[in-house]
């Protein structure tokens, strides 16, 4: 997992990495409408050659507004979270 600032586009993101195991990327993309569920919200699903990632983002996020940080990073953790109890039980899943 990935906690990201994305500076020109004013964007925090949060992803899962997997790194060239193509059979879990699609076993979560099988289950792409029940995990979607379990964590809030749209996901962003990319699948590429060797590494394949499934991403959130949070634009608005300006780092010259100190006052707003403590928000944003709040969404970050929270997120954080979500995703490890999602998609920890989800890898569980694929491993059995």
């Amino acid at each position: 997992m990935a906690l990201t600032m994305h500076r020109p586009d004013e964007r925090l993101g949060c992803e899962l990495y997997i790194n060239d195991e193509k059979d879990l990327f699609r076993f979560l993309m099988n289950n792409k409408e029940e995990i979607e569920k379990e964590v809030g919200s749209k996901l962003e699903w990319r699948e590429a050659k060797k590494a394949c990632r499934v991403l959130q983002y949070r634009f608005g996020f300006d780092i010259e507004k100190p006052k707003d940080h403590a928000a944003h990073f709040d969404w970050l953790l929270e997120r954080a979270a979500t995703f490890k109890k999602v998609f920890g039980t989800w890898v569980i899943k694929f491993q059995q």
